[in-house]
């Protein structure tokens, strides 16, 4: 049986959403670098980038085709 008190519980509370805040700044701080090496590599013809979606099915799909090369 678990027991706790109120404050116990918001305290706890308190510490995972400040935990999820964090992460969720790292993830739109990824996001937008993926976004502006995105942005360089079509404006340069030297420079290629490489997508992989690690969802939880772990499929990987070729997703278009950029600059007029194909993948």
């Amino acid at each position: 049986m678990i027991t706790s008190t109120i404050e116990t519980f918001v305290l706890k509370l308190l510490s995972e959403i400040g935990l999820l805040a964090q992460h969720l700044v790292r993830v739109r701080a990824q996001f937008h670098a993926a976004k502006i090496a995105k942005s360089h590599a079509q404006n340069d013809d030297d420079t290629a980038t490489i997508l992989f979606d690690w969802s939880e099915n772990y499929n990987l799909r070729q997703t278009k085709e950029e600059n007029g090369t194909k993948l």
